[in-house]
């Protein structure tokens, strides 16, 4: 394993100063904000040792500033919205969400270690706490079947191919039992891949907007749900 010192020597040689400058300048901020918020969620992991298959992601928690930008668009109604993290990992989002008047906040994750890390992480939030009822479940995102009070939907990129359509089909069945106003934050790394939320009848997006995290540039799009039962039951 690398010594702290031997991977700032290789990034200086691979990045320039600059660019190492601007990483290290974001990983403070990220530890930072861990600090005020009383968790521990930085760092990554790769999802082989996770145990994933090839449509899972590597973890790796979304950027404050993300964070910031796609938590600030909401308008949560205290007491009634319910917050739904797909891929939660160590509960950044998740903790996040507790200082917002959430009526209930559900974390998924298939990976152990990582809800383990989660619950960990809620029970050390420095106050104020806004929303106590929370849950963390251990689950694989294809049979899961996300609850039909869930009106905010938040996934960073868990997944791809057809664990999310699949997700992505379980979201518009539950729309279909239940038609309700739902919103759905969508961020994801469009050098790499294309939006998978375009397009389909049920939703529309209402909002994009890019964001840069240090490791790449990612596009932030916001999605509200279709009003329209026709869209909603129809298969994709």
């Amino acid at each position: 394993m690398l010594s702290l010192l031997e991977r700032l020597s290789r990034r200086l040689a691979d990045d320039g100063v600059g660019a190492t400058a601007e990483h290290l300048r974001m990983r403070a901020h990220e530890r930072y904000r861990d600090w005020r918020l009383g968790v521990d969620t930085c760092g990554a992991i790769s999802s082989s040792a996770l145990g994933g298959d090839a449509s899972c992601v590597d973890y790796e928690p979304v950027n404050y500033k993300c964070l910031d930008a796609a938590m600030d668009y909401l308008d949560v109604r205290a007491g009634e919205d319910v917050f739904l993290d797909y891929g939660c990992g160590k509960g950044r989002a998740v903790a996040y969400a507790a200082t917002m008047p959430f009526r209930r906040i559900i974390g998924v994750d298939r990976a152990p270690e990582l809800c383990a890390a989660a619950k960990d992480n809620l029970r050390r939030i420095k106050p104020p706490v806004r929303c106590a009822d929370i849950d963390i479940v251990t689950a694989d995102a294809r049979v899961f079947d996300p609850p039909d009070d869930a009106t905010v939907i938040f996934m960073f990129n868990p997944f791809t191919g057809q664990i999310l359509a699949d997700v992505q089909e379980k979201i518009r069945q539950s729309l279909a039992r239940a038609p309700r106003k739902m919103t759905l934050i969508y961020l994801y790394p469009h050098q790499r891949q294309e939006d998978a939320f375009a397009g389909r009848p049920w939703i529309r997006k209402t909002c994009e907007l890019p964001t840069r995290s240090w490791r790449s540039i990612s596009t932030l799009a916001i999605y509200e749900s279709v009003n329209d039962a026709a869209a909603a039951n129809a298969a994709e």
